[in-house]
């Protein structure tokens, strides 16, 4: 297993569940920034026997609390793991789609 340089940065996605987009797209960036990968979703069928038996590095529940968190491949607010949120808050107040998320829950 890779060693985790980032400890403060963590990129996941949303809990309902983690289909091709979101896993290539958060290991991706997990490896890119040497941080960790939480994909709390259970796998869907775009994701073949084949590939759930790669050796990828990602955690499926928040093990800790991250002063960084970048959200992949989820549109909707209601899938957006509750962890990342501080008395309601979205942690990343810089997120393009915050406004909408926030208009919409």
């Amino acid at each position: 297993m890779k060693k985790i340089v980032n400890e403060n940065l963590c990129v996941t996605s949303g809990t309902a569940y983690t289909d091709i987009d979101v896993l290539a797209c958060a290991i991706a960036f997990a490896e890119l920034n040497n941080c960790i990968a939480v994909l709390p979703g259970i796998f869907n069928a775009t994701i073949s026997k084949n590939m759930r038996n790669w050796n990828l590095n990602f955690q499926t529940e928040f093990k800790k609390s991250y002063d960084k968190v970048i959200i992949v491949d989820t549109s909707n607010p209601k899938y957006i793991p509750a962890q990342i949120f501080t008395d309601g808050q979205l942690l990343k107040s810089n997120c393009m789609m915050r406004k909408l998320w926030l208009q919409k829950s």
